[in-house]
């Protein structure tokens, strides 16, 4: 009975998928996955290619998921997503993914941080390394970071943009955090950002799909509204 059962949704999509076809209309979920910090970005052209997706085929079901990288990759690779936006360093991405547009993180101390009124030019290295340091994920890499990357330890874990937020205003760690996210809170006097040797990291943003008869005209409109929108 399982085994019919997944027969039968699987050809109740291809069927769905020659209707489209035929049509020029699309139906069915487009379930996608990404990044959990990816909202703070305001009027960015994943927003305008949802606009366009949406307002031009009515009856997809937009199912929207915001997740951790891997699990953004994981969902795509194992098929509950139709498709992801995932973070990758340069190079790293996997084979078949689209690359998009790089994102770039700096280094910021909250207001109870004894950094926060230190001038700039005693941070130094040595200064830096001594500091309780958020952990940095793998994907997040540049010139300069990786030189001094191993002479830093790490106190701390957040996966999640919020969550790294909250321990960096806590005074008690520094972090690297998007800057288009920091600003407001810098503008409250409550994040300082910290400029040593010009140090960010930067990530970039790839399409994620797997292909199948099922999705691949969902995920190809989508993905040509996305590239048209960059």
């Amino acid at each position: 009975m399982l085994e019919a059962t997944h027969a039968l949704f699987l050809n109740l999509e291809q069927f769905r998928q020659k209707v489209n076809q035929a049509s020029g209309m699309l139906s069915g979920t487009f379930n996608l996955y990404v990044p959990d910090n990816i909202q703070i970005h305001g009027e960015t052209p994943l927003v305008k290619a949802i606009h366009t997706f949406t307002q031009s085929h009515p009856s997809v079901f937009m199912n929207l998921h915001s997740a951790a990288n891997k699990e953004v990759e994981v969902a795509v690779i194992n098929g509950q997503a139709t498709a992801g936006i995932a973070l990758y360093a340069q190079g790293q991405a996997p084979l078949g993914s689209r690359p998009l547009v790089a994102e770039s993180s700096f280094l910021f101390c909250g207001s109870r941080h004894p950094l926060f009124h230190m001038p700039e030019q005693e941070i130094t290295l040595d200064v830096l390394t001594k500091q309780r340091m958020i952990s940095v994920a793998d994907a997040a890499t540049s010139e300069v970071w990786e030189e001094i990357r191993p002479h830093f330890t790490y106190h701390a874990k957040a996966d999640k943009v919020d969550a790294r937020a909250l321990l960096i205003l806590s005074g008690s760690y520094i972090g690297f955090l998007p800057e288009i996210f920091a600003a407001p809170l810098v503008a409250q006097k409550l994040l300082r950002r910290i400029t040593f040797n010009d140090l960010h990291l930067v990530t970039c943003c790839h399409f994620l799909a797997r292909m199948s008869p099922e999705t691949s005209l969902m995920v190809e409109t989508f993905r040509n509204l996305l590239e048209a929108s960059y």
